[in-house]
């Protein structure tokens, strides 16, 4: 696998396969989006969300008006044309299981220039259970940036026609450093404890969809 952490441009490609992105989820699942509304038009921000399929950043991006940058584990640019349209879509590699610090760097660096940043907490995949336990990566990264952390959920409701799944997608409410609770404090007590209110907050969201029939 490679990646060059020094260039973190903007590609154009992205612009060009946005609609096709937008078509896949279009065909291949039936998207009902809530509180789209909540993603701020500009500045930095982290998505924070749940993780259940491998198509969830292609989901979001097809239903948002911002460019993303999503953290995409590093297995995945193990296959050169994988690897190529990822990075043209700008993802990056993350290392699983590691402190990986050119990934957390880069990350920042986005951040700093006013992009949006992707990442799923819980750090795997997990179809249709209730959210679980945040790594600490995503409320590190808010701490040393100061960038507001948007949660959302995905939905899939059990047993859905696998053809075509319905899935929800609903956006929380920004949360900024001050809702965080990031002060002077204990550095990893704060981080501990943001990474588990990003989540609860992640957790609110599919309790929200949980049982609801279909709109």
């Amino acid at each position: 696998m490679y990646f060059d952490y020094e260039k973190n441009k903007e590609h154009k490609f992205y612009d060009l396969a946005l609609p096709l992105v937008r078509a896949y989820t279009f065909l291949r699942f039936d998207v009902e989006c809530f509180g789209r509304e909540n993603v701020p038009e500009k500045g930095p921000l982290i998505l924070a969300c749940n993780h259940i399929s491998f198509s969830d950043p292609a989901v979001i991006v097809a239903n948002i008006n911002r460019r993303a940058n999503f953290m995409a584990k590093s297995e995945l640019f193990r296959n050169p044309a994988l690897a190529f349209l990822l990075r043209q879509m700008n993802a990056f590699p993350v290392r699983r299981g590691y402190s990986d610090r050119e990934a957390l760097r880069y990350a920042m660096e986005l951040l700093r220039q006013g992009r949006v940043l992707g990442i799923f907490p819980e750090g795997r995949r997990i179809r249709a259970a209730v959210p679980t336990t945040a790594k600490t990566g995503v409320a590190m990264i808010a701490r040393h940036t100061g960038a507001d952390v948007l949660p959302l959920c995905l939905y899939l409701d059990p047993g859905e026609d696998v053809i075509r799944p319905h899935i929800r997608l609903r956006f929380g409410e920004p949360l900024s450093a001050a809702d965080l609770g990031f002060h002077a404090g204990n550095r990893k007590e704060e981080v501990s404890a943001a990474a588990e209110l990003i989540m609860n907050k992640i957790t609110q969201l599919w309790e929200k969809e949980h049982g609801n029939s279909r709109c």
